[in-house]
């Protein structure tokens, strides 16, 4: 959905929010819903990234449909002002694809103390349509405020963690201006769950562009997470994204185990 005020002086917001076909409930009187996204004018800029006057939000839907309810909002008690609403529906992925192809993963094999690399590229992955996983309390691996962040298809590597130990995953896009997103969990080994389908995890970690510059910190290309073991040993599962809808970019994952 794309809000295109007349006006570009004129400061709109817009929001919108996912319910079950059968809910026709209606803000104020929406007491829960799918999920919710808005757009709005920041406060302050965001690093790498710029805003005009348009608003912009997205909606996913899997196995089940939904109705959408669209709030175009004035800013500051604004009453009055023309706009467009642009409304479109793409399929993310054909439905002759099979849902298994999502789950397919790359086996890394690591001994402790060592360092294994391994290259590949975003077209070798899938999109994953439903991320509200992602937001699960169980699971807590980014907000869905953070979605953008994983439109783009993802690739799985897997490998496992023994006791007392360390994993630390880097991720190395070949081309630093390539936007692209590193998350990954853990499960009890034996445990075969992969997202979308991830209904609890062990733990779950996971680095994307930052909105905001971080006091005293600086981000590049690069994106890391970290997961550890202590008196368990664990089966972990890689996934690196691309944001913005990015299907294509090679990269390379370093990952140390101590």
């Amino acid at each position: 959905m794309t809000l295109i005020p007349t006006d570009k002086n004129a400061n709109l917001s817009l929001y919108g929010y996912q319910v079950a076909a059968t809910n026709y409930a209606v803000v104020p009187n929406l007491t829960s819903c799918t999920s919710c996204e808005a757009d709005y004018k920041w406060d302050y800029p965001k690093k790498g990234e710029t805003q005009d006057h348009t608003r912009n939000i997205f909606f996913n839907s899997t196995t089940n449909p939904y109705n959408i309810f669209i709030g175009v909002a004035g800013a500051d008690g604004l009453t009055t002002g023309d706009y467009t609403l642009s409304i479109e529906i793409t399929a993310l992925v054909n439905d002759d694809i099979a849902s298994a192809t999502l789950f397919k993963t790359s086996i890394i094999k690591i001994e402790k103390g060592k360092t294994s690399t391994v290259t590949s590229d975003l077209n070798e992955g899938n999109l994953v349509q439903d991320l509200t996983w992602a937001a699960n309390s169980s699971v807590a691996c980014f907000p869905s405020t953070q979605n953008l962040k994983f439109t783009g298809t993802h690739v799985f590597f897997e490998t496992e963690i023994p006791i007392k130990s360390i994993l630390i995953i880097k991720l190395i896009p070949a081309d630093i201006n390539s936007n692209m997103s590193l998350y990954a969990y853990t499960v009890a080994p034996g445990n075969t769950a992969m997202v979308p389908n991830l209904t609890s995890c062990v733990a779950c970690e996971a680095e994307h562009k930052w909105d905001r510059a971080k006091k005293g910190k600086t981000q590049d290309h690069t994106r890391t997470v970290k997961l550890t073991a202590t008196t368990n040993a664990y089966r972990a599962v890689i996934g690196v994204a691309g944001a913005d809808g990015l299907t294509t970019g090679a990269f390379k994952l370093e990952i140390t185990l101590e």
